[in-house]
């Protein structure tokens, strides 16, 4: 096989996967190939075949080249759609003497993100908030105390409250929190859930919010494991107004700003 067709032979594995195109793959690299780049760095084919399994979500996307010559190797490289993870990669290959791949060099450039729009909370990003806590990956808080020490703490009540709010019970009415907020109501939460990647950080300002119709709202919409904890409900409701959302959700990048698109 000639390195072209070797090259064509990886972008296939890593732009449609599947074991054959893997096995396919595994019969164009050297035993002793080397691979250098952001997205993972090692020696030997397996090192090689791990990281297709890795870049693949990525390089699916991406429109690619065809191969061009760079010195004695091979070069393609490929862009992406605006909101994508990489806005471009660059793979440069070198090979033995039998055409097989024996160097695979990464050049990954980030995307850009999206224009912002309003805040807007979609269905994804409020199961992702309102389920945080059953689903393992409870959202951390920061806040800025009195003493200008910025502060992080799990919040396990917190909840869209409505499509640009979301909304926090908070227990502990001396809390540092709680405190805070006359000083400084800036407030940040951030979602991660490793096993889908989506990640989501949300900034806005905070108050409390005493009425009733709020309080029980915010009580009742909190996980039962944290209502079993108040269950006089002696806590206090605070209701954030939010100004940005970054990150990404299944539908890929997340750029939302409060007056965004306003004349």
């Amino acid at each position: 096989m000639t390195n072209e067709q070797a090259v064509r032979v990886y972008l296939d594995a890593v732009t449609t996967g599947g074991d054959d195109a893997s096995a396919a793959l595994a019969d164009e690299v050297a035993d002793a190939v080397e691979v250098r780049g952001p997205l993972g760095s090692g020696s030997g084919r397996a090192a090689l075949l791990d990281g297709v399994r890795v870049v693949q979500p990525l390089f699916a996307a991406g429109t690619w080249s065809e191969p061009v010559a760079d010195g004695d190797g091979l070069r393609v490289s490929a862009t992406f759609r605006p909101g994508a993870v990489l806005g471009a990669a660059t793979l440069t290959f070198r090979f033995d003497g039998d055409g097989r791949i024996v160097e695979l060099a990464q050049e990954l450039t980030p995307g850009a993100p999206p224009p912002p729009v309003p805040v807007a909370l979609d269905e994804a990003i409020s199961a992702a908030i309102n389920g945080a806590l059953d689903n393992g990956t409870p959202i951390v808080a920061a806040y800025v105390d009195r003493a200008g020490q910025p502060q992080l703490s799990l919040r396990g009540t917190t909840q869209v409250f409505a499509p640009d709010q979301l909304a926090v019970w908070i227990r502990d009415r001396n809390g540092g929190l709680l405190r805070a907020l006359p000083d400084n109501p800036r407030l940040t939460f951030f979602y991660r859930d490793p096993a889908t990647r989506a990640n989501y950080q949300i900034q806005g300002r905070g108050r409390v919010d005493d009425d009733p119709a709020v309080r029980d709202a915010v009580f009742d919409n909190s996980p039962e494991r944290e209502q079993a904890l108040d269950p006089e409900r002696r806590g206090v409701a605070v209701v954030v107004d939010i100004d940005r959302v970054t990150g990404r959700g299944p539908a890929g990048a997340v750029n939302m700003e409060r007056g965004a698109g306003a004349a």
